[in-house]
């Protein structure tokens, strides 16, 4: 049986995990309730993650989620349910924030004591996972690997504040000395599955 978490007619988590389904609730919930952390970065972006290592991916992903999912699966990757990223730009990691809303944690771990997730993985958990690779959104010509102030430029738009571009700027440039960027052209689900660099499959 599948557990969904939905909004506005979109399907954000599509599971058999109900824990993931509810973690997700309260992640989306503790956004909306909590001010964002000013010493983290905003972005207009999805992400995934793979053996403990984050992929930045274009916005917008969770359209595809019950296409993409399985397939993405197999890979080792799973998708961040997140209405929105943090990145530290210092310490180059996704932050995945533990949800401000009081809960129990306990309550998340019974409810799938006895769930096969079959191909499914595991939610990604709160914490920090250092982003090894960032896919941007670019036209057909240009897929494949980004020059740094090609991916600095396309990475710009896709922050999320009107914080100072004197240091944001700059802050990008750092983090793509150690973060691959590649274009990608997304007309369809499958195309991500396509062009995904086969370093960072599991």
């Amino acid at each position: 049986r599948l557990n969904l978490l939905v909004q506005d007619g979109r399907q954000l988590v599509r599971s058999r995990s109900a824990a993931r389904a509810l973690a997700a609730l309260l992640s989306y919930v503790s956004a909306d309730t909590t001010p964002p952390d000013e010493d983290l970065l905003p972005l207009n972006a999805s992400a995934a993650v793979v053996d403990g290592a984050a992929l930045l991916l274009p916005p917008g992903m969770v359209n595809w989620t019950k296409q993409i999912q399985t397939t993405l699966a197999r890979r080792g990757i799973v998708l961040v349910d997140a209405p929105y990223l943090t990145l530290d730009l210092e310490s180059g990691e996704l932050v995945v924030p533990t949800p401000s809303v009081p809960h129990d944690p306990e309550v998340l771990s019974e409810l799938d004591a006895r769930v096969r997730l079959g191909p499914e993985l595991p939610h990604v958990p709160p914490g920090r996972y250092p982003v090894i690779a960032w896919y941007l959104n670019r036209s057909p010509d240009e897929v494949g690997p980004l020059s740094p102030a090609l991916a600095v430029a396309s990475a710009y738009g896709l922050v999320a504040t009107d914080g100072d571009p004197l240091m944001i700027g700059p802050g990008l440039a750092q983090l793509f000395r150690g973060v691959s960027a590649h274009g990608v052209w997304l007309d369809r689900p499958g195309a991500l599955d396509e062009q995904l660099d086969p370093a960072h499959r599991s």
